[in-house]
């Protein structure tokens, strides 16, 4: 999937979860449904709302996992990194941590400076924060290699508020 046919699925689902259905001559979307008088059609808005986010996430998280996606920078990997660490998806943790060590493509780092901000998946997972800690913590344990470790330690100080984490 080229850059251009992602956003442009990204744009209709995200428009599919914004637009009233009323508007197509359907029923009422999720977030009106919530200021329904109705204490059932606010539940089933509640519900509508939570599955049209939880489909969403499973497919940025499809992206992620797959081994073809376009790794530029700004490309379909990075932007579905990106959403899922604003989305703050628990359920992503894992896909995430598998690719704490990616640096999209057209990056510039330093060879001996590393920077954490260049590692999008490292990010993410601090703003999902606590649900990340132990997956980085077990890869603090079992990694060999001692940049994804310092990377690890790197996010489970972010989310801990230490200055350094102890690894």
């Amino acid at each position: 999937m080229d850059n251009t046919t992602f956003l442009r699925a990204l744009t209709i689902l995200l428009l599919m979860a914004c637009v009233p259905r009323g508007a197509c001559g359907g029923d009422t979307n999720s977030v009106s449904g919530l200021l329904s008088a109705n204490p059932l059609e606010r539940q089933h808005a509640s519900d509508r709302v939570l599955k049209q986010r939880a489909d969403i996430i499973r497919e940025l998280v499809s992206v992620i996992e797959r081994p073809d996606t376009d790794k530029s920078c700004d490309g379909p990997l990075h932007r579905a990194i990106v959403l899922l660490g604003k989305l703050r998806a628990e359920e992503a943790v894992e896909p995430l941590a598998d690719r704490l060590m990616f640096i999209p493509e057209g990056f510039r780092v330093e060879e001996d400076i590393p920077s954490e901000a260049y590692y999008v998946s490292a990010v993410a997972l601090v703003q999902i924060g606590y649900p990340s800690i132990n997956v980085m913590l077990s890869r603090i344990k079992l990694t060999q290699d001692q940049r994804e470790r310092s990377l690890a330690g790197w996010v489970v100080s972010q989310i801990e508020g230490k200055e350094q984490a102890s690894y």
